[in-house]
C-alpha cells in the first residue's frame, strides 16, 4: 500500500444547511446531513452557506455566528451546532476561544473551553461532507488540521 503525502494546502471552509444525501462522521462513517451541524467543503462552493461573522467579547474570546442570521456556534457533546444566538456571553457552550493565535492571526486554533485541550476540527484529515467538530488538539495537530483562519470566501 502506498500512502501519498500532499505538499500543499487544501482550502476547505465550514460550510451549513446542507442538503447532500450523506456526510461523514468520524471520517469513515457516513449519514444523514442535519441542518444544525457543519461540514467541511470546498471554499467557495456557492451552493453552501460559508459565510459567518465574529462576535467578540475581548481576551481572543467570541461568538461565531452565522452571517445574518441568529445562529451560532455551539458545543454539544463533541459535535459543533448551530443555536440559537445568546449575545450575553454567559451561555459558555458558545463561546469559542482562539488558541495559539488570535482571530485576527493569518492563522489560529479554535478551543472550547477556555484551558481545554479540545478544538475546533475534523476527525481525521479533512475531506467534504465532513463534520466539524471537536477533538484533541493533539490529535488535531499530529493530521495538521488544526488552524483556522478568515477569509473573504468563508472559514478555512
Amino acid at each position: 500500500m502506498i500512502f501519498l503525502k500532499e505538499n500543499f494546502e487544501r482550502k476547505w471552509c465550514v460550510s451549513h444547511d446542507y442538503s447532500r444525501d450523506y456526510c461523514w462522521y468520524d471520517s469513515d462513517f457516513q449519514r444523514s446531513c442535519k441542518s444544525d451541524e457543519m461540514y467541511i467543503d470546498e471554499c467557495g462552493d456557492t451552493s453552501y452557506q460559508q459565510e459567518f461573522e465574529l462576535i467578540e467579547f475581548g481576551n481572543r474570546e467570541a461568538l461565531i455566528k452565522v452571517a445574518e442570521q441568529d445562529r451560532c456556534w455551539t458545543r454539544r457533546g463533541e459535535i459543533v451546532k448551530l443555536e440559537p444566538c445568546d449575545y450575553t456571553g454567559r451561555f459558555d457552550r458558545q463561546i469559542f476561544y482562539a488558541k495559539n493565535g488570535d482571530f485576527n492571526d493569518n492563522r489560529f486554533e479554535i478551543s472550547q473551553p477556555r484551558n481545554s485541550d479540545d478544538c475546533v476540527t475534523t476527525h481525521h484529515h479533512p475531506k467534504a461532507r465532513e463534520v466539524v467538530q471537536m477533538d484533541s488538539c493533539g490529535a488535531a495537530r499530529s493530521h495538521t488540521s488544526n488552524y483556522w483562519r478568515m477569509d473573504p470566501t468563508g472559514w478555512i
